[in-house]
């Protein structure tokens, strides 16, 4: 087969990148890996970092704050970052720690650590309860329909002296969380993305269909409510974990405009605040890498997914946006349009699904069902059920194989008929 001269030079060139350090501007860095939106008070609803959830516990609003939002109508701008799966991660090895290199963010954290921060906390030596989370992302979709990607929410829960540590960019000595400001790139399992198994107790996997996504026309931040009802000592962290998987391969001519990709809020650490990234010790690592020399496997006009090492600025450590809900003592008059509790088990199903939910007031509720091409195949309105927990089956065996969702009132949840 013959080749051009044209097409021999465009591949030796690929092969060259692949082979030599890239030089990458961080604000053309930034273009491909950062984007903004822009949101308001009613879009991104909360005013201060963890919402005002809480209940009795009034100070915990001052954990973490990040900046109110703007009076003007069109809001601030909202740091969003891409999460990149597996399959655009190339290692390398660092000659001095020995440690491999990722390309991508796998996926990020952040954790509350009332022992290390007791002046944020109405009382450092109280349990909490986590009732619940809400996760904001933005989701867009280049692939088709039948497409399914997954995410994950890790949940860690460790003492105060387990193997959480920071690194320091400059001298690299481990230190006890809460120490540094800045974090040097350790490794995980690249086939998992999985942290620590001693550190994960829990795992949520949400689902991910073109009905999550947003378009570039229609570019919003969308929540997840996840129910977690857990407690947490107060020696203790508490820390969610978000990942991304693809449903999906990708060719290596692929580019950036054939990703399904997952993006999320964060914002970047202030020198006056105590760090609240998570970062296991011989981990996943959970925000941008702050070492000199960052591998990307990305070519620098093409965006091609070709291996190569990018000499970048250091980049300021960047925290995931979780929304808590946290109470001392029991549910009070908190709510989330009247449910606090969605649940579908087991997931996927044969012949029925158990619907576990729980409200805060009694009124009728309507429960639907609908396939992946959002046909509505099945219908019901509950009259009567309980204040507080409650359980509804719901036959599948007439259902085709398939992906569908359950909607209970304004919440839904995904599962699969097998």
């Amino acid at each position: 087969m013959k080749i051009s001269f044209v097409s021999f030079c465009l591949l030796f060139s690929f092969w060259l990148n692949a082979q030599k350090p890239i030089t990458y501007d961080k604000n053309h860095l930034k273009l491909s890996l950062h984007k903004y939106v822009n949101f308001s008070e009613e879009k991104i609803q909360f005013k201060q970092y963890g919402e005002t959830w809480f209940t009795t516990v009034i100070d915990l609003i001052n954990l973490g704050e990040i900046p109110p939002l703007s009076s003007e109508p069109w809001g601030q701008k909202a740091l969003l970052v891409s999460l990149f799966p597996d399959s655009t991660i190339i290692l390398g090895i660092d000659p001095v720690t020995q440690e491999p290199y990722h390309a991508f963010i796998h996926g990020m954290a952040d954790i509350i650590n009332p022992s290390k921060t007791p002046s944020q906390w109405a009382d450092q030596w109280t349990d909490i309860l986590i009732d619940s989370i809400k996760i904001p992302y933005v989701y867009t979709r280049n692939t088709s329909d039948s497409i399914i990607d997954t995410m994950f929410v890790d949940y860690i829960k460790s003492r105060p002296d387990s193997l959480l540590s920071y690194y320091d960019l400059n001298d690299n000595d481990k230190a006890d969380f809460g120490e540094f400001l800045h974090q040097s790139l350790y490794h995980t399992n690249r086939y998992t993305n999985k942290l620590d198994e001693g550190q994960v107790f829990r795992t949520d996997t949400i689902l991910l269909t073109s009905s999550d996504s947003t378009t570039a026309d229609d570019f919003f931040v969308k929540f997840k409510g996840i129910d977690v009802n857990d407690s947490v000592k107060s020696s203790q962290r508490y820390g969610v974990y978000i990942r991304f998987h693809p449903g999906y391969e990708w060719d290596l001519n692929d580019t950036i405009d054939n990703f399904n990709e997952f993006l999320l809020l964060t914002r970047e650490q202030n020198e006056s605040e105590s760090p609240r990234q998570i970062w296991p010790f011989s981990s996943g690592f959970c925000s941008y890498t702050l070492t000199k020399y960052i591998r990307y496997n990305m070519h620098t006009e093409a965006y091609y997914l070709l291996p190569g090492i990018v000499p970048v600025p250091e980049w300021s450590l960047e925290h995931l946006l979780v929304s808590y809900k946290f109470t001392t003592n029991a549910l009070s008059n908190n709510e989330i349009n009247g449910l606090e509790k969605l649940t579908l088990f087991p997931n996927p199903v044969n012949d029925f699904i158990n619907v576990y939910f729980s409200t805060n007031k009694i009124q009728s509720i309507e429960i639907r069902v609908f396939d992946v091409m959002g046909k509505e195949v099945f219908y019901d309105k509950l009259e009567d059920f309980n204040l507080g927990e409650n359980h509804y089956r719901y036959d599948t065996f007439s259902l085709p194989p398939g992906l569908y969702t359950l909607k209970l009132g304004d919440s839904s949840e995904k599962f699969i008929v097998k």
